[in-house]
């Protein structure tokens, strides 16, 4: 007979507990979901707004050189590869793999800092045990 209440006191504990973990669950999604939708959100904003910025002062630097060129060498196809050029920008834009190209470019900065980084501190540290 005691066997069976010890028994039926766990069960009650153990399924008291798994309500509270549910409950719980079921809060922290309620809750985290918004959270991360309106990081990413802000996060989206922010890099298509960086991404517009640099690509607009990277097409008109380079439509700029391409026109100096041209004007410099008189070349009637100047005006095409500054069309090429900016429609080259534009299909990053509509395709979407101006992402691509920002992963990349992000890429190629964070390995190039750690090198630099990791370079300073090895001649750092070979110049200290030469001492």
């Amino acid at each position: 007979m005691h066997a069976q209440e010890a028994q039926a006191r766990l069960a009650t504990s153990s399924s008291d507990s798994d309500a509270v973990v549910q409950t719980a669950s079921i809060i922290f999604a309620l809750v985290a979901t918004p959270v991360i939708i309106i990081f990413h959100l802000w996060l989206w904003y922010f890099l298509t707004l960086a991404v517009f910025l640099i690509s607009g002062v990277l097409g008109a630097w380079l439509a700029t050189q391409v026109l100096r060129l041209s004007t410099a060498a008189q070349l009637w196809f100047g005006g095409l590869v500054v069309a090429a050029a900016l429609g080259a920008e534009a299909a990053l834009y509509v395709t979407g793999l101006w992402v691509w190209v920002l992963a990349a470019l992000m890429a190629f900065l964070v390995g190039a800092f750690v090198i630099f980084f990791l370079g300073h501190e090895t001649v750092a540290l070979l110049s200290r045990r030469r001492r």
